[in-house]
């Protein structure tokens, strides 16, 4: 069996419960799911070092009113009461297997950890985790000084770059932004 690197592994959902009574699993996709649609396997476990590779027999998207989710049928994972175990557990798929990113994409993994500073080159923190929200994304950033962290929108009025080879992203704040 080939080593997976957990590195390579990127989440791209986790599951919300069974659907029907033949283990069909909802996924709750973290991005656009339909970028989902063509992998043949997924990881399933609670961390990228726990995840075990499992074959997609068939996936589908579903629409609800809360928006878009996966229907996943594992192979070997044939019934409601098995496929109810797997419920909150995160999906993670293998960065190769995974269509190429558009053109100024990047995955939220290699957000997480970039240093923030402003235009001015004046340090702001750390990117510590993206949310998604109904509008547009908001960015948290741990403040390099303690206190309470700051939310800045994923737009590019206040994103000014994002240069992942030296590690930074430099944000443009408005008054009372990071107060």
């Amino acid at each position: 069996m080939e080593t997976i690197e957990t590195q390579d592994l990127l989440l791209v959902g986790s599951v919300w419960r069974a659907h029907g009574v033949r283990g069909e699993l909802k996924v709750l996709p973290e991005n656009d799911p339909e970028r989902l649609l063509d992998l043949e396997t997924l990881h399933l476990g609670g961390s990228p070092e726990d995840a075990r590779p499992r074959e997609i027999e068939q996936i589908r998207l579903h629409r609800m009113k809360r928006g878009t989710v996966l229907l996943v049928k594992l192979k070997g994972l044939d019934d409601r009461d098995e496929a109810e175990t797997y419920r909150k557990v995160p999906v993670y798929a293998h960065e190769d297997d995974l269509p190429p990113l558009a053109e100024g994409e990047v995955y939220v993994e290699d957000l997480i950890g970039l240093e923030v500073v402003t235009e001015d080159e004046e340090p702001v923190g750390t990117l510590k985790d993206v949310l998604d929200s109904p509008g547009q994304d908001l960015y948290v950033i741990e403040r390099a000084g303690g206190g309470e962290d700051a939310m800045v929108p994923a737009v590019d009025d206040f994103i000014r770059e994002i240069d992942l080879d030296a590690g930074r992203l430099t944000i443009r704040p408005i008054e009372g932004l990071l107060d």
